[in-house]
């Protein structure tokens, strides 16, 4: 983080909303994590839409190019 206040002991002092860097650090490896979970929850949840979709598409355009 560019504003964070570097080196040992500073990320202690409470930097926006009352987290810490490290909290904040911690914050966003959590939210990360999450989004990557419901990406790929929604991935094999919509998996055969998007293989139909995409078999639709190649056999639409063979001939057209």
């Amino acid at each position: 983080m560019w504003l964070a206040p570097h080196g040992q002991g500073r990320g202690s002092d409470p930097y926006l909303f009352s987290l810490t860097r490290h909290d904040w650090g911690d914050l966003h490896l959590y939210l990360a994590l999450t989004a990557v979970i419901i990406t790929i929850v929604h991935v094999v949840i919509d998996w055969k839409p998007f293989v139909n979709c995409v078999k639709h598409v190649v056999t639409t355009h063979q001939g057209a190019g």
